[in-house]
């Protein structure tokens, strides 16, 4: 359980310092790259998600910038409402959120409500060689409520796309803030199959 269910309540609590809100306009408005849970709460989204984005994209983070304890700066992706996040997500076309997944087993899970976005780069995930799973899907992970920011575009329907902790941390040198600006090839890879997939779309 969350211990904010806005940002409004994190804001009053939480002095600023605790996070940093990094966004990119980018060169077009048909995709958003987010990681509404980036920096130290969900390490490793938001280096994904500013990469993938490039200058091309719209790009929106929510980076916890915490020493320790970054984890409680997590809000539902149901309830999220960051002012930032809205206005972008409003303006774009569709979202594609970065999250963070438990587990040590490398493994990507994708939802949302766009379909045909969602096979589309599942397929191209799994021909590179990421494992995508696609029936064991652990609960909260389907991205199908139409209040997920991931939703909640112009088209009102994005892709989520959860990537467990094993998987993010063969893509950095190591999971600490000075590990994750040292990159992997598989980080290099896996950017370059979600890029490709968008460039085609």
């Amino acid at each position: 359980m969350d211990k904010y269910s806005s940002f409004i309540e994190l804001k009053k609590s939480e002095e600023n310092t605790a996070y940093k809100i990094r966004h990119n306009r980018g060169d077009s408005s048909k995709y958003l790259i987010m990681a509404p849970h980036g920096g130290g709460i969900e390490p490793g989204t938001s280096e994904l998600a500013e990469r993938i984005a490039g200058q091309k994209f719209m790009f929106y983070s929510f980076d916890g910038t915490k020493k320790r304890g970054n984890k409680i700066l997590h809000i539902a992706s149901e309830r999220y409402d960051e002012e930032q996040a809205v206005r972008m997500v409003q303006d774009s076309d569709i979202v594609i959120a970065i999250h963070g997944a438990k587990g040590n087993d490398k493994k990507i899970y994708l939802g949302g409500l766009d379909k045909d976005l969602k096979n589309k780069l599942a397929s191209a995930i799994k021909e590179s060689g990421f494992p995508v799973e696609e029936t064991n899907i652990p609960r909260g992970l389907h991205g199908k409520s139409h209040k997920n920011i991931c939703n909640r575009g112009k088209t009102k329907k994005g892709v989520q796309i959860e990537i467990t902790y094993g998987l993010r941390k063969s893509m950095f040198k190591a999971m600490n803030k000075k590990g994750r600006e040292q990159t992997t090839k598989e980080f290099d890879n896996f950017v370059q199959i979600i890029q490709e997939v968008l460039d085609d779309k």
